[in-house]
């Protein structure tokens, strides 16, 4: 009588059962693995923008860079004739203190430029370099450090929604109306059904949807943490 060698169907048939629970059971744990560990890049993402900005301050009288801003052949700039324009956003203010341009982007989106946005309580629309409108309040200038009084709890960068307020500002932090079919894209929950944001103070920390609260500043909304602006 010949000696069983090998396996019997059966018991291929188990082994192969096996090994897929045990792949249903680590697949998932190995992709929240990765998604924590692009969070936390992202996070530290934030943090490094958040210290860009606050160097920038130091070397701008305790101002914050605005969101954007262009002129029409500026003399101060001197770059372009007097028919050209010149973009300057928020990101290209704060280069010179970013070592790595790859900060700009969160790990878990799938596109090839900025995926955070600046509050607009760091100043909105722009400022025109040749004729500079005199304002007195917040949306044509740089706001100062002293201005923000919880710098803890307003929120400066996050992942942002959609392309609409990728590279400026934060689309839906501008329309208070609900109909706007921006205003409730401001969110974007893919880090954990959260989001993370870096704060004035410099400190970057996942949230969720309701710990954040908005108030109206002239028909603008400005983002804080709580509910209490």
């Amino acid at each position: 009588m010949s000696k069983k060698t090998g396996f019997t169907l059966i018991e291929l048939l188990v082994v192969i059962a096996i090994i897929a629970i045990l792949a249903a059971i680590l697949f998932p744990v190995f992709a929240r693995a990765r998604a924590k560990a692009r969070q936390t890049t992202c996070l530290s993402n934030l943090k490094n923008l958040a210290l860009a900005h606050h160097m920038y301050t130091q070397d701008f009288d305790e101002t914050f860079p605005m969101c954007y801003m262009y002129s029409f052949g500026s003399p101060v700039l001197n770059e372009f004739d007097g028919n050209a324009r010149l973009w300057v956003y928020w990101l290209d203010s704060v280069k010179p203190y970013v070592m790595n341009k790859d900060v700009y982007k969160c790990p878990e989106t799938k596109e090839d430029w900025c995926s955070f946005a600046r509050n607009i309580e760091l100043g909105y629309y722009n400022i025109y370099a040749v004729d500079p409108t005199p304002r007195t309040d917040r949306k044509y200038l740089g706001v100062s450090l002293s201005n923000i009084k919880k710098p803890a709890e307003f929120m400066m960068i996050a992942d942002r929604p959609n392309w609409s307020w990728s590279y400026y500002h934060m689309w839906n932090g501008i329309w208070t109306n609900p109909a706007n079919p921006y205003y409730e894209q401001f969110w974007l929950d893919r880090h954990n059904g959260g989001m993370n944001a870096a704060f004035v103070d410099g400190h970057a920390k996942w949230y969720s949807r309701n710990q954040f609260g908005a108030v109206d500043y002239g028909g603008t909304l400005y983002w804080f943490l709580g509910t209490d602006g």
